[in-house]
């Protein structure tokens, strides 16, 4: 409870997230439309589909808003928010998440493997890794702040026990 009495000040703050900046940083990101082809729905003929629905995308031009007119309906949204590597794999699986990541910006890539099927993905953008200002993680870093106060706080207070303790072997009578 003493370590958490006193708040840390911004230097304090500041300081500590320049000295661990990898527990902040947010990681490379990508906001991106889809166009789904289902393994289910289309079975053997799935590569073919795709291969001819690249071509289209190539010579027609379609843009991201008119993605609604090709693919087969699926749960999870056209519009993808920005979203991290690790965020993608968890919806779609690894193999589409570096696909995804790995797309240039503005113009259609695949198609590539997931999970369910084949997608071909229009990255709008990508933001790169970033440390956010402390403004934006105050919490987060005050919170981690204070947990090493009181890991400190109990190391420090179980070593002035040991120093205390006194350790006596009593043997019964009659042992060896």
């Amino acid at each position: 409870a003493a370590a958490r009495k006193r708040t840390p000040s911004d230097t304090e703050l500041q300081a500590y997230l320049n000295r661990h900046p990898e527990r902040f940083e947010r990681p490379e990101r990508s906001r991106l439309t889809q166009i789904y082809l289902s393994r289910d729905a289309r079975g053997s003929d799935l590569q073919s589909d795709a291969a001819a629905l690249a071509a289209q995308l190539q010579q027609e031009g379609i843009l991201p808003g008119q993605a609604q007119l090709f693919g087969d309906p699926f749960l999870i949204a056209r519009d993808l928010p920005l979203s991290s590597e690790a965020a993608l794999a968890r919806q779609l699986g690894a193999e589409f998440a570096v696909g995804a990541m790995a797309a240039p910006v503005d113009q259609w890539s695949g198609p590539i493997s997931s999970s369910y099927g084949l997608h071909f993905v229009w990255p709008h953008e990508k933001v790169p890794s970033e440390i956010p200002p402390l403004a934006e993680i105050r919490a987060r870093v005050e919170g981690e702040v204070l947990r090493e106060r009181e890991e400190q706080a109990l190391r420090d207070h179980l070593a002035a026990l040991r120093k205390r303790a006194r350790i006596e072997i009593v043997r019964p009578e009659g042992a060896l």
